[in-house]
């Protein structure tokens, strides 16, 4: 019986039932990388949409602007044919009032002409040098000084004039104003002026939208909406009637700016009340109403007009124009995205960046909400989907909890045998086996694991008891072919060898052998470090398997010394090594291919130690077997000398040699006495 958990334990969730845990992964599973890619998806495709919005409207804005630069290009052309009529130019060269009135009926008719050629002109005006109208289809403004203007102090100046879109001073409509010197012979006599209706610009711009485009659909259409601004931010024309037109993006807080469309009479205005005649000091222009919430926006636009730039860019347009702004990122409305364009005057430089000056920006609009359309449809589809995902994920769960349970409880049960080393056969779960699932190979493989594992333990007894052999003797010559003895006993060969390291000689010498039938002995057979099968395995110090010798050739060699007419097939070769220090090399040899495997090889190289041990201790103790021998050998020389000293000296000492040495000495005394005269008569 297991230990009785607590109420803590058992809500851990390693403690849960299968089925649970199941249901909880399959969910987790299932469904978070699918709302993960839901949202991503979603998210993705939003940003890719609209980037693809950006550069559509962009593009679409670009060739409005193009539009509408070719149509100011188109009128100017008509501008420039009626300046150089020579009725216009006589007419404006005339020195008198009786000269010019004798000419007014060509100079109308030429205004006739002009007028009919392009409709989009509605007035036309001709200036002598001090800017006094001399001529007009408006009868009314004649005689007065239009010099204050800027168009016509441009075309007096000898060039070309294009305005942006205005609000004219006497008809209050929006219009361009477009103007052009006259030239007699040699220089400027005067200008021509004509103004621009402003509803042909409209018209452009609503027919902008009716042309057919990839981008956008018929459902769609209804929602862009394109609107021209001036380079204060105010919009100026738009391609619906809109409460936006003469509103500014931004808030016009600055004198000088409300100044400056006093000035240009950007909007126009009324005469005050009980005036008959207006003044540019009593027309009061009207001012536009401002967009708090969108000053970003204009900023981004008025940026744009500097730069001369086509871009995009995304602003919320609040729902009440005249609401206080928002704070910070509110947005109390709906987000836009726009794309713009400039319209660039076709004969004004910028100093500063000599190129082509811009007379106002063209901006397409579109609510996010028309183009993220799909996305919506697509994120609820995905939160369907992920209902249904776990819908099935609990169904899906319950199955195969069931028929987990079962099979891994007897796979359990049997690991639990194997732990108690109770008795276990692999019969016992011979029906989860036979299951061709996963389940089913783990089964097996567990079954070849157990197998596998009491394999080992038996080649581990194995080897435990031939170390206690090998190790029983020491004597080299036993111990070594003890080794041989009982390596075969667990490894079938035709022939092995054990050859001991000349560490002087640098050589690998055939110490001890076993074998039959046709191989020979190799015993006192020595083999170079790094040459052939055996020298590479002392050079290596690394096992080696050859599973087959003909398959490779360079081995081949090894027959001749292990075989006499024997076809080797097999070998194997472990390095004997105590600390990384080469004792010598123990080689197998099968005639049969394939012999040896790497169950072999890792049992060979797990006796390799043992012996390797076993040959050391063996070889010390008949290094100090051979030293003793030689130490007493060395004693006994000792012993005899010793001996023969004391028995001399005994001889020495006895009074029968000390009277023979007496007697010698008396010997020699006399005899050099009897030869004295002999010495002195020389």
């Amino acid at each position: 019986m297991g230990k009785k958990r607590s109420f803590w334990e058992r809500l851990s969730f390693r403690n849960w039932r299968i089925l649970p845990k199941l249901l909880v992964v399959l969910l987790i599973l299932s469904l978070i990388p699918l709302i993960v890619t839901v949202v991503i998806n979603t998210e993705t495709s939003a940003g890719a949409i609209t980037e693809q919005t950006r550069i559509s409207l962009s593009r679409l804005a670009y060739s409005t602007a193009q539009r509408i630069e070719q149509f100011l290009v188109d009128n100017h052309y008509f501008i420039r044919m009626a300046a150089a009529d020579p009725d216009v130019v006589a007419f404006l060269s005339a020195e008198s009032e009786e000269e010019r009135v004798a000419l007014q009926g060509d100079v109308d008719g030429v205004v006739a002409n002009l007028l009919q050629s392009d409709p989009a002109i509605d007035l036309v005006g001709f200036y002598n040098l001090e800017g006094i109208v001399i001529s007009h289809n408006n009868a009314s403004i004649v005689g007065k000084s239009y010099l204050f203007r800027d168009y016509v102090q441009t075309a007096l100046a000898g060039e070309q004039y294009t305005s942006g879109i205005q609000v004219g001073w006497t008809t209050d409509t929006p219009g361009i104003n477009a103007s052009a010197p006259v030239l007699g012979e040699s220089d400027v006599v005067g200008a021509i002026a004509t103004r621009i209706q402003g509803s042909f610009i409209t018209e452009i711009l609503s027919s902008t939208l009716e042309i057919e485009s990839e981008d956008i659909t018929v459902d769609q259409k209804d929602a862009y909406e394109i609107f021209l601004i001036n380079e204060y931010g105010i919009v100026m024309d738009h391609s619906s009637s809109s409460d936006m037109l003469y509103r500014s993006l931004g808030v016009i807080e600055s004198q000088a700016v409300i100044s400056s469309i006093y000035e240009v009479r950007l909007l126009g205005g009324a005469c005050e009340e009980g005036v008959e005649e207006c003044t540019t000091d009593l027309k009061t222009p009207r001012l536009p109403q401002g967009m708090p919430a969108t000053q970003s926006l204009a900023d981004a636009l008025l940026e744009a007009i500097e730069a001369g730039e086509a871009g995009s860019a995304r602003y919320c347009r609040p729902d009440d124009l005249d609401a206080p702004a928002a704070e910070g990122d509110e947005c109390h409305g709906t987000w836009h995205v726009v794309g713009y364009a400039p319209v660039k005057d076709p004969f004004r430089i910028n100093p500063d960046t000599d190129e082509l000056a811009n007379l106002f920006l063209v901006v397409v609009d579109v609510p996010e909400d028309i183009f993220l359309q799909s996305i919506a449809e697509q994120r609820t589809q995905g939160i369907g989907i992920t209902l249904a995902m776990a819908t099935l994920a609990v169904v899906a769960s319950v199955l195969v909890a069931r028929t987990l349970a079962r099979p891994i409880g007897k796979l359990a049960t049997a690991a639990q045998k194997v732990e108690d080393d109770q008795p276990f056969e692999v019969a016992d779960i011979a029906d989860v086996t036979s299951q061709g699932d996963e389940v089913g190979n783990l089964a097996r493989v567990f079954g070849d694991m157990v197998s596998a594992l009491r394999a080992r333990m038996a080649e581990l007894r194995t080897v435990y008891e031939i170390g206690q052999d090998i190790t029983a003797t020491l004597e080299v010559e036993e111990t070594l072919q003890a080794i041989l003895d009982r390596v075969h006993d667990v490894i079938d060969y035709d022939a092995g060898e054990i050859t001991l390291f000349d560490r002087q000689e640098k050589v690998l010498i055939a110490t001890a052998w076993k074998g039959g039938g046709s191989f020979g002995d190799t015993r006192g057979k020595q083999y170079q470090v790094g040459e052939g099968f055996v020298g590479a395995i002392g050079q290596e110090l690394r096992s080696m398997v050859v599973a087959d010798t003909q398959a490779q050739k360079d081995r081949k060699a090894v027959a001749e010394h292990l075989a006499e007419g024997a076809s080797v097939r097999a070998l194997l070769g472990v390095p004997l090594l105590i600390r990384d220090h080469l004792v010598g090399t123990l080689e197998l040899a099968s005639t049969r291919p394939q012999a040896f495997g790497q169950s072999e090889q890792r049992l060979l190289e797990t006796i390799a130690p043992q012996a390797a041990i076993a040959i050391e201790k063996a070889q010390q103790v008949r290094e100090r077997e051979q030293k003793l021998k030689n130490q007493i050998a060395q004693l006994r020389i000792e012993i005899d000398q010793a001996k023969r000293q004391r028995h001399v000296e005994e001889i020495v000492e006895t009074e029968y040699f000390q009277t023979l040495r007496e007697e010698a000495r008396r010997i020699r005394g006399e005899g050099d006495v009897e030869d004295e005269p002999e010495a002195s008569d020389s």
